[in-house]
């Protein structure tokens, strides 16, 4: 039971949720560090570390969100996909100063991969949210089709005199034949009386 509820998280929404999220805490750290390099030195203290903090949320954010939203509308254009692919890899990059003090050395070449590596799967894992998140929808849907096919259907064994509704053709067949509110009934009642 509980290595069914452990492989339907890995393969839900929720789970591709908390990895972006992660990417997300990942990338706003990155960032902040990045700026808080690049800020000017008149801007010192907490200002700057709130400065900097607040631009590597806004960053990391607007990355992972727009890296979600170019896997969505991959369909028509590519060119956005790769586009923050790109931008990932050079803040991965610049994260692991690779850019500081380029040398060609196995550190650096292991750097590299892994930043290659780390922004590969943060693109596929925005391709496995969208495709996911789509299934959900899909899904959706197909129940709330099917949810309005139901209803029609019980809208059709309706009884046309009282509104009674029936599971079934025979049902509402058998009601009719005694339904008071059959006018056929009603004379029948009255004769009786």
């Amino acid at each position: 039971m509980r290595k069914q509820r452990t492989g339907r998280f890995l393969f839900s929404l929720e789970y591709l949720l908390a990895l972006n999220l992660f990417y997300f805490v990942f990338y706003a750290i990155d960032a902040a560090i990045l700026f808080n390099k690049l800020l000017p030195e008149s801007l010192y203290g907490v200002l700057r570390m709130v400065a900097s903090g607040s631009i590597g949320i806004v960053i990391g954010a607007a990355l992972i969100t727009a890296t979600i939203y170019s896997e969505r509308e991959a369909k028509t254009d590519d060119t956005m996909r790769y586009t923050f692919f790109l931008m990932s890899l050079v803040l991965l990059l610049s994260f692991f100063g690779v850019f500081e003090n380029f040398t060609i050395s196995t550190e650096t070449v292991l750097k590299i991969t892994l930043c290659i590596f780390l922004a590969i799967i943060e693109m596929y894992n925005a391709k496995l949210f969208v495709t996911k998140y789509l299934e959900l929808q899909r899904n959706e849907n197909a129940i709330l089709e099917m949810e309005v096919k139901s209803h029609e259907i019980s809208e059709n064994f309706k009884c046309r005199h009282c509104g009674e509704k029936f599971k079934s053709k025979s049902a509402l067949t058998k009601h009719e034949a005694k339904c008071e509110m059959n006018p056929r009934n009603m004379q029948t009642l009255k004769k009786a009386v």
